[in-house]
């Protein structure tokens, strides 16, 4: 949560004239950061099954991560773009499920794809799950 490109990406977020782009510039953030710590994720989740420091240092990454992307789906709100019946929690649970640290590692470590189809695909699906088509 301490890297440049999170605040970065956070202002990016707040610029965006469109609810895509609000969840291609995410996608972007949230890839350039898993990427760049993929490694050192896999070694303290590995180490947060014995160790309560490093599930306490998890947990705490997890709750920035997660309001990191609650910034996300609140400016996809703020553009009247969610879809009907989605609540800002909701929408910023679907971004959990396509755009958190587990989708990363189950597409680019697990499956192998590239970090780029992976962040493509990704931005696509939750797209599609998040912003009303009207």
């Amino acid at each position: 949560m301490r890297d440049p490109v999170v605040g970065e990406t956070l202002s990016a977020i707040r610029k965006c004239g469109s609810p895509h782009d609000v969840i291609g510039v995410t996608a972007h953030g949230v890839r350039v950061d898993n990427e760049r710590y993929h490694d050192i994720v896999q070694v303290m989740t590995t180490a947060a099954a014995i160790d309560d420091a490093a599930t306490e240092i998890l947990i705490r990454s997890d709750d920035g991560y997660r309001q990191a992307l609650a910034h996300a789906a609140r400016r996809v709100r703020d553009l009247n773009a969610l879809k009907p019946g989605l609540s800002v929690q909701r929408a910023t649970d679907i971004l959990w499920f396509y755009l958190g640290r587990e989708a990363w590692h189950l597409l680019v470590s697990d499956r192998r794809w590239s970090w780029d189809d992976a962040e493509r695909w990704l931005s696509e699906q939750a797209c599609a799950a998040l912003i009303d088509p009207r």
